[in-house]
């Protein structure tokens, strides 16, 4: 494990529309190289595709045999060659894409069914995307991600059951805890929560936040949090490989960014026990 006062954030350049990668790559490789032994086994647990590959890329980097612009755009080409019409090298991409693919776990992450007091199930849907997008919940409020983790696997329906006219309910549960989950916050406002604490198969697991997403005017910029819950600001515009600073995470404002984009997602890390 590297000692994390090493440890300096470092991003890529960007070019050719590679904000999206820029971003993604800028909290991926920065966490990855606090303890590259332990990421690489479980990016390879999570989807050896796609997180396994990237994992092998950034040693290869380390080991000064490629530059991180030369990984990102490695990758790019193979994401271009495999959805040549979701990731066209060049054009610009949407983080959520990328997540979509990048984060799809080799197991079923996510569960969701409805049922009524007489356990008549329908609508059953299992998801192997590790990414969730906070929504209606019905009569149960939430302002908060941790909140939406507390009502969602108990929702009121307001249509009866079919069979039998019972009210129904919304069940949805997380039946696996991968290293890393994404929320999606875009056009929401939704304030990140510094740690989640998610009912995993009767079990709570601890989720820190290592990463924030944000957009606006048609760029991605990305902040990165350290072990030491020190934020790092990156764009491969401005700062290119370098990233500025910003404090403490209790001291910043992480729903927008210095340059007044607003957050797309939330990256969480499982804590290590």
């Amino acid at each position: 494990m590297i000692s994390i006062p090493d440890i300096v954030p470092t991003g890529c350049r960007w070019t050719n529309n590679s904000c999206a990668y820029d971003a993604l790559f800028f909290i991926l490789y920065n966490m990855w190289l606090t303890d590259p032994i332990y990421f690489t086994a479980n990016f390879h647990s999570l989807n050896s595709e796609w997180l396994g590959l990237i994992s092998e890329t950034f040693q290869k980097h380390l080991c000064k045999e490629y530059t991180l612009e030369q990984v990102r755009d490695y990758i790019r080409c193979k994401l271009c060659n495999a959805y040549p019409n979701h990731f066209t090298f060049g054009h610009n991409t949407s983080v959520e894409g990328l997540i979509s693919k990048i984060f799809t776990s080799q197991v079923v992450f996510n569960k969701s069914y409805r049922i009524c007091s007489n356990d008549h199930q329908s609508h059953f849907v299992e998801s192997f995307n590790c990414s969730l997008y906070p929504g209606g919940t019905g009569n149960m409020q939430w302002t908060t991600i941790q909140d939406f983790f507390n009502v969602c696997d108990n929702r009121p329906l307001p249509d009866p059951c079919v069979l039998c006219d019972s009210q129904m309910k919304k069940i949805d549960k997380i039946v696996h805890a991968p290293v890393l989950i994404a929320v999606i916050v875009s056009r929401t406002l939704t304030p990140a929560d510094h740690a989640l604490y998610i009912n995993i198969n009767n079990s709570i697991t601890q989720y820190n936040l290592c990463g924030i997403i944000y957009y606006g005017g048609e760029h991605f910029t990305a902040r990165y949090i350290d072990r030491q819950q020190t934020v790092w600001f990156n764009d491969g515009v401005r700062t290119g490989h370098s990233s500025i600073k910003e404090g403490d995470i209790h001291q910043v404002d992480l729903i927008k960014c210095p340059d007044n984009r607003d957050a797309e997602l939330y990256i969480y890390a499982k804590a290590v026990v």
